[in-house]
């Protein structure tokens, strides 16, 4: 796997006459002369092998996960040569009563690829290395089919990437963000051929460590320092209905119909002005075709709609970086198995 990059030289290009412009464009062509048809250029080798194990264990009524990974990375030469080991535990215990009470533990590692530009240099960035930790509790209402969880995590992550404001084309690094919040979700059947899925996320992703400037919407220069990552919403929300036909009325059909929340988020990394909350609806339908037609059986036929309404909404990543939501798409898709 490999990297490239193509350049030009501008430095004797002529300047431009406010009076008298004269463009002097350059060309492809140009650089082909300039060099004697030899283009130059960098080959940037990546490489990533791996090695993993996971095993689970259950005594009574406690479940216990384990697993360990040892990766192999090179980037760029061997003074970039990686060799983390990562891992992650887990233990969870399942009550009588449907209570299931779980604690997890894990470890990451991620290499990236990019160009890092700081204090007049480029460089290659550093890979992505973490750790979160995730406690919980699960509950299966007995004699109904329905379910509910709830849990709070605490994630690092150092190394994360982000636009680089003086050089669009380059990266600037973060030392390190935190993520921490809390997700509930439940799943119940309200009637017969009736699901419901609600899921709620309170989410605070800062910059918990970093020497990294930016400037505001009125041009102040602050600390990163504390600072929320742009478009990443505190609230979101969901919930989606899913109806199973009885055969008696429309063999193999259900349908589907949801909306999803987003909170406000911060559009600038300097956190001096925000994008606005939106809210976009969801349907659909699944047809198990064989149901109806036995000479057909094992044909499926689905179709799923996002943004039904076409609502038009913005985001923004900074001041001058803002691009609009996607519009009202469909999928459609046709399975056969057997």
């Amino acid at each position: 796997m490999g990297r490239w990059l193509l350049g030009f030289d501008f430095n004797t290009v002529p300047d431009v006459s406010i009076l008298n412009p004269q463009y002097h464009q350059y060309t492809s062509t140009d650089y082909t002369h300039a060099t004697n048809g030899k283009f130059t250029w960098t080959k940037y080798p990546y490489w990533q092998d791996a090695v993993y194990f996971q095993d689970q264990m259950n005594w009574r009524r406690f479940y216990v996960t384990l697993a360990g990974r040892q990766d192999w990375n090179g980037y760029g030469g061997k003074d970039l040569f990686n060799r983390p080991f990562t891992w992650n535990a887990g233990i969870n215990y399942v009550s009588k009563i449907g209570l299931a009470p779980y604690f997890n533990y894990a470890k990451s590692f991620m290499p990236q690829t990019g160009n890092v530009y700081s204090a007049g240099t480029l460089r290659q960035p550093d890979p992505l290395s973490g750790h979160q930790w995730e406690v919980g509790l699960k509950y299966q209402i007995p004699y109904i089919q329905s379910f509910i969880s709830a849990a709070y995590y605490d994630l690092s992550e150092n190394n994360v990437l982000v636009g680089n404001p003086d050089f669009p084309n380059y990266s600037s690094e973060i030392g390190q963000v935190k993520s921490r919040g809390v997700e509930v979700s439940a799943h119940a059947n309200l009637a017969q051929g009736l699901d419901l899925i609600l899921n709620y996320t309170w989410n605070r992703v800062y910059n918990s460590r970093t020497n990294l400037t930016g400037k505001t919407l009125d041009g102040q220069t602050v600390s990163l320092m504390g600072k929320h990552l742009t478009q990443q919403p505190t609230n979101a929300a969901s919930g989606f209905l899913d109806y199973h036909f009885p055969d008696t009325i429309a063999p193999g059909l259900s349908i589907n119909f949801g909306g999803r929340y987003q909170g406000r988020s911060w559009a600038d990394q300097a956190n001096s002005f925000r994008n606005p909350s939106y809210v976009l609806f969801d349907g659909g339908f699944n047809w198990d075709a064989g149901k109806f037609f036995q000479s057909v059986k094992g044909l499926n036929v689905r179709l799923s709609i996002s943004n039904l309404g076409n609502k038009t909404y913005v985001q923004c990543g900074s001041s001058d970086m803002c691009y609009y939501g996607a519009k009202r798409v469909a999928y459609g898709t046709i399975g056969y198995h057997w």
